[in-house]
């Protein structure tokens, strides 16, 4: 049996620490989290919504496909993530684009928050 060398072994690693940061980011500063990164072709759902948090001020629920942030579409949890975090982090609002019942919906995420949009 071959064992992983130590360097793929540190990369693994490296992108487990990543991944557990990032989803740990996203629930402390801004109560949300996506459906567990199962592949690369997990698209990003929305698994919970925390009451009282940016996420559910700004609207966004439980079930929502995340499919871009500020009109740039995402294909996963990771980059959809990382630009939502990204604006909070730089204190700037940023524009969460969901598919919700068929429905195409736009929420601004950021300290006070308001759905801007809807399309049918």
């Amino acid at each position: 049996m071959q064992h992983a060398s130590p360097r793929k072994d540190a990369w693994r690693q490296e992108n487990i620490d990543l991944a557990t940061f990032w989803e740990e980011a996203l629930r402390r500063d801004l109560g949300m989290v996506f459906v567990p990164v199962l592949s690369s072709r997990t698209p990003p759902y929305l698994e919970h919504v925390e009451q009282g948090s940016l996420a559910d001020a700004a609207g966004l629920n439980a079930d929502d496909l995340v499919i871009a942030v500020d009109g740039v579409q995402v294909i996963d949890a990771r980059e959809a993530a990382i630009s939502m975090l990204s604006a909070q982090r730089e204190g700037t609002a940023c524009q969460v684009t969901v598919l919700r019942d068929e429905a195409i919906e736009t929420y601004e995420l950021r300290s006070s928050t308001s759905k801007i949009n809807s399309a049918p």
